[in-house]
Order: structure tokens, then sequence, then C-alpha cells
């Protein structure tokens, strides 16, 4: 069991960032403006009210991957401002309100570690104190949650990001080699008809880069991939290959 008094001490390695996003996308968070699902938010992104998938998608944090697109340090001072806005509003779980979805909280995991390059440059050790509790606090929120999250890519996004978190932060390893065995025991019984999600190919693709993700770091974590999570990568590649387009991307 966790102690959940003492934040995680930093993590094992440098994290990289796994997903890098759309710089014009990027641009337009820079110059004040984030538009999701239809809806353009400006100043304080968490204040509008929005609509549940909306929200989902906001407090996934998967727009940082736009920001480091654009990788200027205008670009990174906006992400470490976003990120301790939303960690001061949020101290602690609350299970009943959308951020906290085991699938919404695997993102935001995933996004704030790979992305810690633009949150952590220029804070002390109590300035970063938050990040890493709180990072703390998510994995143990989803190693109690992640069954919750509905079969297919929301149940993968929940342990994935366990997984990852886990193997990424220091003094969390007893929660690494479950978590990896959970998402490849997971991904291997849903079986690609439950990852493409009704054959959606852009569904499939984001089920084989949360699985990769989670391979490379065990990787470099030093930990043994379980084979079912190697099986399920090679089952899902070849179906990626044939369903692209000449120019490399997916089909709607």
């Amino acid at each position: 069991m966790t102690d959940s008094t003492t934040a995680p001490r930093g993590f094992l390695r440098r994290p990289e960032p796994k997903a890098i996003g759309h710089a014009g996308r990027g641009e337009q968070i820079v110059n004040g403006e984030l538009h999701l699902g239809g809806i353009t938010l400006s100043g304080d992104f968490f204040a509008a009210d929005m609509p549940p998938t909306v929200a989902a998608e906001l407090n996934g944090f998967g727009w940082l991957d736009d920001l480091a697109a654009v990788g200027t340090p205008r670009a990174r001072a906006l992400a470490q401002d976003h990120v301790l806005h939303w960690l001061k509003q949020n101290r602690v779980p609350r299970p009943d309100r959308i951020e906290w979805t085991p699938e919404v909280a695997g993102r935001r995991v995933l996004r704030w570690i790979f992305h810690a390059g633009m949150i952590l440059p220029g804070l002390d050790r109590d300035g970063a104190e938050p990040y890493f509790r709180a990072l703390d606090t998510h994995l143990n929120h989803l190693r109690d949650s992640w069954y919750e999250a509905v079969d297919g890519l929301n149940r993968l996004e929940a342990l994935a990001g366990l997984a990852i978190g886990a193997m990424s932060l220091r003094d969390r390893q007893a929660m690494a080699q479950p978590a990896l065995v959970a998402l490849a025991e997971e991904a291997d019984a849903m079986g690609v008809t439950t990852l493409s999600e009704a054959r959606a190919p852009e569904s499939l693709l984001e089920a084989m880069a949360l699985l990769v993700w989670a391979q490379e770091v065990a990787t470099e974590a030093g930990l043994d991939s379980p084979a079912e999570l190697t099986a399920i990568i090679s089952e899902i590649a070849p179906i990626l290959r044939a369903l692209r387009h000449a120019d490399g991307g997916l089909p709607s």
C-alpha cells in the first residue's frame, strides 16, 4: 500500500513525449483559444460550462500534445500554468465528476508524464511537489477504479495511465507489474473487434498507441512485457498497415 502522506520523489528516468499534436491547434491555444468538440474555450478553460464529452476531452489534457508541437517558451509556460491551475482546483479525487472517471484520469496521467518537460522546468522542489503528489493520488485512484471503465478504449486508457505512471515514478514499482499484466490481459481478452469499437480505424490506432507506449516504458524500466501485450500488438499492426491510405492516413 502506498503511503499517502509522502509524494513520490520524482521520476526514475526523464520522461520523453510519446505524442506530439498539431502545431496549428497549439498556436490557437497560445493565442488564448482552445477548440474542443465544436466549442471555443478562452480565459480559464476549466471555468466554462460544457457538455460531458467536451469536459472529458478538456480534463484529459490531450491538448498538451498541441502545445508540445509548438514548442516555444510561451507554449511551455502556458502548459505549466494550466496544469498548476488544475492542481489547485482539484486536490482530491471526486469520483462523481467527469474529470475523475478512470479513463479521463488515466489519459491525464499519460499527458502529464509525457509532457513533464513542459510542466516542471523552473519549479523548485516545493513548486513541483503538488504535481508529484497529484500523480500519486491518480495512481491510487486508478488502482481502485480502473475496472469501472467500460470495456474497450476507456479501460485501456485507465490501465495504461496506471501502468505507465507506476513504471515512471520513483517508489511506485510495486504497482507497476500488476498494472502492466492487467493491461495486457484486458487488451487480449477484448481482442481486435472490441478495441476497434465498431470497426473505427482511429479507435484501433489509439488502442495500439496505448499498448505500444506501455511496452516501450516497460522496456525502458527493465520490465518484461507480458506475452499477451506483444501478441495483441502483433495482431493489430498488420490491420492498421492494411487500412492506411497512400498518404499514411486512415479512413474515417
